[in-house]
């Protein structure tokens, strides 16, 4: 499903919020507008080896928010509301991603708080994105936004305040159940971010994507969606507060390996309102 690598990629800048064992405090939000910016001429196969292939570029657009409902109780969104895409040998094609909603209960407090969360993909991208091969007579290509079904991940992830809470660390893991015959998959992360100065912090991610057995190739539909896909991947972001209600982000995120996967880095950048 593409919104595993959208959460991943788009929302880099928030994974050291949404990947850790906190919660948010009762009756408090966050919301963050993320965009995004892709170009890349290499392509990792679903067998893992690396191709040169027709410069691919994106342009994505989305939406996160947290809420807390209670102290130990937090709604999580994720909405991926534009993608537009193309290869350099195609006309571009512009629609929804697959949208996350999810649910993050705190199961222990204190220095080392952990916390379990339940997300749902849903299959609101479109899973077809024929577009056009130019110059080509009823040339026809598939990039798609979504691969069409519904999941859930099962994640569980713990964080640690350290140096008069000035750094955070956290590392988690999840199990994706698919529907649809699509092999169920792992991920990981792994998250730093330390406190600069009152006002700017920075941090750097590990996170990881891999299928729970062998993936059925012949199911593979289009860069980064379907069937097969697996990462190693590596980044890092730089966040800004403006005042106590908005901030200001910027990051870079690229695959050290992959499958069924563009070989090239995302830039990325949002904006922040907590509330």
């Amino acid at each position: 499903m593409s919104n595993r690598l959208l959460f991943l990629f788009l929302l880099l800048p928030a994974l050291a919020i949404a990947q850790a064992g906190f919660t948010r405090q009762e009756r408090t939000g966050y919301a963050r507008f993320g965009f995004s910016t892709l170009g890349s001429s290499g392509f990792y196969t679903p067998l893992g080896t690396k191709i040169s292939s027709a410069r691919y570029r994106d342009f994505s657009s989305s939406f996160y928010a947290e809420y807390g409902i209670t102290d130990d109780w937090t709604a999580m969104v994720n909405f991926p509301f534009l993608r537009n895409h193309r290869l350099d040998t195609t006309t571009p094609l512009t629609a929804l991603g697959d949208a996350t909603v999810g649910i993050r209960r705190r199961l222990l407090h204190g220095r080392t708080p952990v916390s379990v969360a339940v997300d749902f993909g849903l299959p609101t991208g479109d899973a077809q994105g024929l577009v056009t091969v130019r110059d080509t007579p009823d040339g026809e290509f598939r990039l798609p936004t979504g691969d069409g079904e519904l999941n859930t991940r099962i994640s569980l992830f713990a964080s640690r305040l350290l140096q008069k809470s000035k750094i955070l660390v956290s590392a988690g893991g999840g199990y994706n159940i698919r529907s649809r015959g699509f092999t169920d998959e792992f991920s990981y992360s792994v998250t730093a971010s330390r406190r600069l100065f009152s006002r700017l912090s920075i941090s750097g991610n590990l996170v990881g994507l891999e299928p729970a057995r062998p993936a059925d190739l012949s199911r593979s539909v289009g860069f980064g969606v379907g069937e097969g896909v697996a990462l190693l991947a590596i980044g890092g972001e730089a966040q800004y507060r403006i005042n106590n209600r908005y901030s200001l982000s910027g990051g870079y995120i690229k695959p050290l390996r992959g499958k069924n996967l563009l070989s090239g880095g995302n830039l990325l950048f949002g904006f922040g309102i907590s509330f």
